[in-house]
Parts: structure tokens; sequence; C-alpha cells
């Protein structure tokens, strides 16, 4: 059975007003250590992020302490319109279903 672990960025700095370079708060690096510490037993085949710093950032730690490449998708750093699911379940099919991790 497959199972998918959905996890929203860490805490970022809001000081940095770019979209797509803003960096995590001390406090959101923290909090990704406890996303490596509660994840890094579990099996996980493919980590999916958006492009934006903050959420790779936010399964770095994860990605290092597994040793899988953090795979990532334009789609996922784009506002979720109606078919949500449908750019969900398609970037799933593109890894070839083997998934257990998205951000």
């Amino acid at each position: 059975m497959t199972s998918i672990f959905f996890v929203r960025h860490a805490q970022s700095n809001h000081n940095d007003r770019n979209d797509r370079t803003r960096p995590l708060t001390a406090e959101g690096v923290a909090d990704s250590k406890e996303v490596a510490d509660l994840l890094k037993n579990r099996r996980i085949d493919l980590l999916m992020s958006s492009p934006y710093k903050r959420s790779m950032d936010t399964i770095a730690d994860l990605s290092d302490a597994i040793g899988l490449k953090i795979h990532t998708d334009e789609d996922f750093g784009k506002e979720m319109p109606a078919n949500g699911w449908e750019i969900i379940l398609n970037s799933i099919l593109r890894c070839n279903g083997m998934i257990s991790i998205i951000i």
C-alpha cells in the first residue's frame, strides 16, 4: 500500500519578498529537523517538493538522513486550482507511482 505524507513548509522569513527564494526562520529550521526525526524511519520512496526554497529546505534534513534526492515539480509551486488533486496525481504518475512523501 502506498502512503502519502503531506508536509506544509516550515516557517519562512517574510523579510525576503521573493516568494521563490524565501528562507526558513530559525524556528522553521528547528521544525524541519523535527520533520526529519519524525519521518526518517518510515519507508519513503520519493521526496517531492515545490521548487520554492522554503519547501525544499523543510525536507532537506530528511533527504540527507534517508539518502534520497528531492524532486521538484513546478505545479506544486502554484496556487492550487479546483483541479488540484488532478495535478498531484499527475505528478505521482510522472514518478511511476512510487511516492511516500510530498511537500
